[in-house]
């Protein structure tokens, strides 16, 4: 179950490709989103993987895909 921070993360996915045309990098989630660390937008970056709502590419930069 996704809870406010894992939909505001997933709205400034969205956001940000729009506006782009490709994915944000970790970095760029978290000050968007103002988190403290990267390692916290990792954890729910997977969360939504879980739930697949993204793909995220291993080891790669902006490699998050909207499903």
């Amino acid at each position: 179950m996704l809870n406010d921070s894992h939909v505001n993360l997933y709205k400034a996915i969205k956001n940000y490709y729009q506006s782009n045309g490709y994915s944000p990098t970790i970095r760029e989630l978290q000050e968007m989103c103002n988190y403290k660390s990267t390692s916290t937008v990792y954890v729910h970056l997977k969360t939504l993987e879980r739930a697949e709502y993204i793909e995220m590419g291993e080891r790669k930069s902006r490699s998050i895909k909207i499903l």
